[in-house]
């Protein structure tokens, strides 16, 4: 199998096991509440978790990045709670479900990091209409956040999208 040792992540050359790496570097770099993502986090700065330190106190001693270790933990709990005897559509569908509360409950996420629950979503896909709904969410919201953060296209349709429809998007 085609294995790549080494990630260049000012270049966004990544290796095969970048997706075992991304929560360690994520942690080692920018430390802010959103990058761009348009995940819980965004929602609960107003879009301007650019500018909102990771470590920002949101009451008392609990910080953003300390919410969202508690959240991704109870949804970990949660996945696993709902694998004890599921079915096999159920146990494929589960990976997914993490992956993307994982995008939408992290902070320091970028706008580009909701990509891998795409695979997970699919493998579900013959399972029936609930996982294809989930996957044409999951594909319409990261498309959604990534033209929204696109330095080129962005700007180009902004003279055929009103600027109530990119009000829309940006809350999608």
């Amino acid at each position: 199998a085609y294995e790549i040792k080494e990630c260049d992540w000012s270049s966004d050359v990544c290796s095969s096991d970048l997706l075992l790496k991304l929560p360690i570097h994520m942690n080692q770099v920018g430390d802010v509440v959103s990058a761009q993502a348009h995940n819980l986090w965004w929602i609960a700065t107003g879009g301007s978790g650019m500018k909102v330190p990771a470590e920002t106190r949101i009451f008392g001693s609990v910080s953003y990045n300390l919410a969202a270790l508690m959240l991704l933990a109870a949804s970990g709990i949660l996945v696993l709670w709902l694998s004890h005897g599921a079915s096999s559509e159920r146990l494929l569908m589960l990976p997914a479900y993490q992956a993307f509360a994982w995008f939408c409950l992290t902070t320091r996420a970028h706008e580009n990091h909701w990509f891998f629950a795409l695979p997970l979503a699919a493998l579900s896909l013959p399972t029936g209409r609930p996982m294809r709904l989930v996957f044409t969410a999951i594909s319409f919201t990261g498309l959604n956040n990534l033209i929204l953060h696109d330095p080129h296209l962005l700007p180009q349709l902004k003279g055929f999208i009103s600027e109530r429809c990119l009000f829309w998007m940006q809350i999608v």
